[in-house]
């Protein structure tokens, strides 16, 4: 029979499919599908008052809602390490009354107790708020304060969990892509969103985007996102609490890294990994300190909090009252009058060591760091009784 070219055409195709589609389908039904964790939390900046975060935790943990992930960025990451480091509650909380846990709190050091070489800085800041800035911030000069490195047998010098019992965890913090401050930055990204995790976590965050930086292009960040999976938990901490203009850039494996203030609300990530997300919903950040975070990386914190409103959490902690409710317990900085000149006091910096006052009261930076031991015990446990109540009012049965 006589078979022209376009039907035998057709009859070969319709072999073909014949033959492939049913093993493309059998492809397809043995994908994995769902997501690869069941409920993320989120930890972001809440100063240095993280403890409330572990009560936060713990509250999850009692009412049978505990994470598998933890996604933490700025203070947030402490509180995050604390659970890599000790996954049992009691061990835990021993950890929050040891000493370890009060010398880490108390090692703060003001570098410049005089805020007037701060607010000189304002000039610089509004403008590149707002995308004006012809030159590289130099993150180096002037920062507020300082933290010693860890010592060598810190609770943080281990891999990132991947045990059964526990959660993942991903501490997100800026990288910095130029060396030298104050270098031409015409149409230049400056920062490289950095996600510190265990490598099986890794393999799901290959080929990301960061989210803020699709959100608003017009920022100083890369679209493409660094995944470090070789590090300890204390290397991702380090990077994700060096804060810009607030703590000195750290070094690791010899990048620079600027601090979680990159992305402080990391929803987008947990969304995609996590088939739930815990946000803890805090205020705005002071019109200070959002100033000074969107001069580093040009875009608004207070915006990005008013589009995160409109994303679907599953379940939000209300802590928008967290500053009130810790006023006398923070573990933050503070400006008050100072009537001796050279104080002895190891919460401000000071090279004059005289006894004598000031004729007029000046103001002075100080860091408002534990008294003594009783007092750093009273306040870590104050903070972490506030996020116990917080998690046990949004979470508990």
């Amino acid at each position: 029979m006589y078979v022209n070219i376009k039907t035998g055409m057709f009859l070969l195709l319709c072999f073909a499919c014949e033959i492939i589609i049913p093993d493309c389908a059998s492809a397809a039904w043995e994908e994995p599908t769902g997501k690869p964790f069941k409920r993320a939390m989120i930890f972001s900046g809440l100063a240095l008052d993280f403890t409330a975060y572990i009560g936060l935790y713990d509250a999850a943990v009692d009412n049978h809602c505990e994470p598998d992930l933890i996604i933490a960025t700025s203070g947030g990451a402490v509180a995050a390490a604390i659970i890599a480091a000790y996954p049992d509650k009691a061990e835990r909380l021993k950890y929050l009354e040891s000493e370890e846990f009060f010398d880490f709190l108390n090692s703060v050091t003001i570098e410049e107790a005089r805020p007037a070489p701060y607010l000189a800085q304002l000039v610089r800041w509004f403008p590149r708020k707002y995308g004006l800035a012809p030159l590289t911030p130099d993150l180096f000069a002037r920062p507020l304060a300082s933290l010693p490195p860890p010592a060598e047998n810190n609770s943080f010098n281990i891999p990132f969990p991947t045990r059964a019992k526990g959660p993942r965890i991903i501490l997100i913090a800026g990288r910095m892509d130029y060396t030298k401050g104050n270098a031409l930055r015409p149409g230049r990204k400056l920062f490289t969103e950095t996600w510190f995790t265990d490598a099986l976590t890794g393999a799901f965050l290959e080929g990301f985007n960061s989210p803020v930086a699709t959100r608003y292009p017009r920022c100083s960040i890369a679209c493409p996102v660094s995944v470090e999976t070789e590090n300890l938990v204390a290397d991702g901490l380090k990077a994700s609490i060096a804060e810009p203009h607030l703590l000195v850039p750290t070094c690791v494996d010899g990048k620079w890294y600027t601090g979680g203030a990159i992305d402080l609300w990391p929803v987008e990530l947990a969304a995609s990994l996590a088939e739930e997300t815990v946000l803890p919903k805090l205020g705005n950040l002071t019109r200070i300190v959002e100033t000074i975070f969107g001069s580093v990386f040009q875009y608004s914190n207070r915006k990005r909090l008013q589009d995160i409103e409109k994303n679907t959490v599953a379940t939000r902690v209300d802590m928008e009252d967290n500053r009130e409710a810790m006023k006398e317990v923070s573990f933050w900085f503070n400006i008050r009058l100072d009537r001796m000149a050279g104080r002895n006091d190891t919460s401000c910096l000071s090279h004059r060591r005289s006894s004598s006052g000031y004729l007029i009261p000046r103001p002075r930076i100080y860091y408002k760091g534990p008294k003594d031991y009783d007092d750093f015990l009273y306040r870590v446990g104050v903070q972490y009784e506030y996020g116990y109540r917080c998690g046990q009012k949004s979470l508990g049965s």
